[in-house]
């Protein structure tokens, strides 16, 4: 069998956003090691431009004993924001979703009694 080797996802928040980023998620079979790669700028290229932009990150939550299928997963989700329990972005969220509703209008249904049988002419219908 080929097994993986199983680690820890993890998700770094921003202190302010760099470009379009808010969020880093990675994977590592040794956590503290891999973070302190990450603050040494020997980690991901996105931390150590974030270390140069004296961009500071925290960790702000982890998934232990994944496997890193588990973190692609994760990253083809596209939604860091909805993974993070950080108070910004529990804010972002709030907003899009009192903006959801403005947004998304659902189609009316047509009463039954507005249907025609199938083969039957609405002009026909409504004359007889």
């Amino acid at each position: 069998m080929n097994e993986q080797p199983v680690g820890t996802v993890y998700l770094y928040h921003f202190d302010r956003p760099y470009r379009h980023a808010m969020h880093y998620l990675g994977w590592s079979e040794d956590l503290p090691a891999r973070d302190a790669a990450h603050r040494n700028g020997s980690g991901a290229r996105l931390l150590q431009v974030l270390n140069a932009h004296g961009i500071g990150y925290a960790l702000v939550r982890e998934w232990p004993n994944t496997t890193r299928a588990e973190e692609r997963r994760l990253k083809k989700f596209k939604g860091a924001t909805r993974l993070c329990p950080h108070e910004d972005c529990k804010e972002l969220r709030r907003q899009r979703s009192k903006r959801w509703p403005k947004i998304y209008k659902p189609r009316r249904r047509r009463a039954l009694s507005d249907r025609s049988e199938p083969g039957e002419d609405k002009s026909t219908a409504t004359s007889q």
